[in-house]
C-alpha cells in the first residue's frame, strides 16, 4: 500500500489521538532510515472509557525509498540498534519531551511532529521533527521552533539541490508545493 495524502491526513488524526501530550522514552534507529520512537500516552481508556495502566507504543517512520512507511504497535520489537549522529542528536533534544501536536502542512507527504523537550532550567523552545514521505528524496529533519534546521537524516548541500538545502544552521524550506486540494 502507498502512503498518499489521505493515508497520512487519517495517521495523523490517530497518532493525535493516542499520543498528544505523550512522553517520549526514548529513541532508536534500526536501519539507515528507519527511526522507532518509544512513547508513553497520558491517559489510556479502556474500552468502557475507564482509565487504564499507562503502556508504552513504539512509532515507527521509515523513510526508505521503495516502502515509506509510518505506524504504532505496543509490541516492543527488539531489533538491531545502529548508532549515528542523526540519532544521537536526537535522543540529546527530544527525549523526555512531549508530543504537543502534529501537523499535515498543504495536504502533502509531510508530517511535522511538535515536541517540547524535557529541561530543567531556562526558557523551554519546541523542537518540530518533519518528516518527509517523498520516496527516494524523503528526508527526516530536526528544527528548532524558528524553522532553522539543527540535522536531518539526510543533509543536503547546495552542490546537490540548489533550490533546498538542508545543512545545520540554514532555515527549512519545504518542498515545493503539489497543490494538491485537500478533500477532507
Amino acid at each position: 500500500m502507498s502512503l498518499d495524502s489521505i493515508t497520512l491526513e487519517a495517521m495523523k488524526k490517530e497518532l493525535l489521538d493516542k499520543f498528544k501530550e505523550g512522553k517520549i522514552i526514548s529513541l532508536i534507529q534500526t536501519k539507515k532510515y528507519k527511526i522507532i520512537i518509544e512513547v508513553k500516552p497520558v491517559k489510556f481508556l479502556d474500552s468502557n472509557g475507564l482509565n487504564k495502566k499507562s503502556e508504552t507504543f513504539y512509532i515507527h517512520i521509515s523513510l526508505d525509498p521503495s516502502l515509506p512507511e509510518i505506524y504504532f504497535t505496543e509490541f516492543e520489537n527488539r531489533q538491531k540498534t545502529i548508532s549515528s549522529p542523526f540519532l544521537n542528536l536526537l535522543q540529546n533534544q527530544l527525549k523526555g519531551g512531549k508530543i504537543l501536536d502534529i501537523e499535515h502542512p498543504n495536504f502533502d507527504r509531510i508530517l511535522h511532529f511538535i515536541i517540547r523537550p524535557y529541561q530543567k532550567f531556562g526558557k523551554v523552545q519546541n523542537k518540530i521533527l518533519v518528516v518527509e514521505f517523498m520516496g527516494k528524496h524523503g528526508n527526516m529533519i530536526l528544527l528548532k521552533e524558528d524553522k532553522a534546521i539543527e540535522t536531518a537524516i539526510k543533509l543536503i548541500d547546495s552542490n546537490i539541490n540548489r533550490y533546498r538545502e538542508i545543512m545545520p544552521g540554514k532555515l527549512y524550506v519545504a518542498p515545493p508545493s503539489q497543490n494538491k486540494i485537500d478533500p477532507l
